[in-house]
């Protein structure tokens, strides 16, 4: 529309990102006369990390003498990229380390299986390690 000499005009805007990234906005205006006039404001939107940690164990209970797997889900439920991701599991009393598969290798010392960092996770990706360990039993205690 037009303006009378001396007036303003406010135009308010609502913007959301659904990526990262740079978004400007640009605002140009004209007048008699060939008079222009141009603004623009810009806004970096930044990513959001969010990690999701599954752990599911099959068959509940872990019994004496049978193996039970835990299966490990890491997911990125962010926004941005999550980088070195990693796994390090204590495996409980009562029970003793078998195997382990996953999307890296894994280190046993002990109770502790570790598994090498997983470089990058971009979002909505996943990654799975499984423990296998087989129920020993907790000692008496006196």
């Amino acid at each position: 529309g037009s303006l009378a000499p001396g007036t303003e005009a406010k135009i308010r805007i609502t913007i959301r990102g659904d990526i990262e990234g740079r978004l400007c906005n640009v605002v140009t205006v004209a007048g008699d006369k060939n008079l222009r006039d141009r603004a623009e404001a810009c806004t970096n939107f930044k990513g959001v990390p969010g990690v999701l940690t599954e752990v599911v164990d099959n068959p509940d209970p872990v019994k004496v003498g049978k193996n039970c797997a835990y299966t490990i889900t890491v997911t990125n439920q962010g926004t941005t990229e999550l980088t070195n991701l990693k796994v390090v599991a204590t495996i409980p009393n009562g029970e003793a380390y078998v195997s382990h598969t996953g999307a890296t290798r894994g280190e046993v010392i002990g109770q502790l299986v570790t598994f090498a960092p997983v470089a990058m996770l971009k979002p909505g990706e996943r990654f799975v390690n499984t423990i296998t360990v087989g129920g020993i039993g907790i000692p008496d205690r006196d």
